[in-house]
């Protein structure tokens, strides 16, 4: 519930303060962050499971963090990337919700023209928050053993 009241504000922050267009549907834009959001939940909830300490889960989630800002295309174009580095990109959710975000609030995208990046997402959220889920299981069902 916080990250979405989170991603609410951060939205709304860059549209009235910064003058970022949001031109598309704002229903659009909801589903595709609450998928991500999912992503990122699962990626959370795995990185606790297999943390030992809070110290850990820190370090091991801005690990996952900073490759993700850098390799997305958020900062550098994911075409000015060498092909192997681009690679690591595509496998980042933040990367298909840049592209849904972009597509929707500054070209009016529906649907139809990001359907790809959503499949992706939507994949990702299937798989990450399995494989927590799974993960999560086997600790409690163990007695915590990691």
């Amino acid at each position: 519930m916080v990250a979405v009241v989170d991603m609410a504000v951060v939205t709304m922050l860059g549209v009235w303060l910064f003058g970022v267009p949001f031109n598309g549907s704002l229903w659009l834009f909801s589903l595709a962050a609450l998928i991500f959001l999912f992503v990122v939940l699962g990626i959370g909830v795995f990185i606790s499971s297999i943390s030992q300490n809070t110290g850990q889960a820190i370090q091991m989630a801005i690990l996952f963090m900073v490759p993700q800002v850098l390799l997305s295309g958020l900062i550098f174009p994911l075409t000015s990337m060498p092909l192997g580095v681009r690679w690591i990109g595509y496998a980042l959710p933040l990367t298909w919700f840049r592209e849904i975000a972009q597509g929707i609030m500054l070209r009016s995208v529906t649907l139809e023209g990001i359907w790809l990046p959503f499949v992706i997402l939507a994949a990702m959220a299937v798989v990450v928050f399995g494989a927590a889920t799974a993960r999560m299981r086997y600790i409690l069902t163990h007695g915590g053993a990691r």
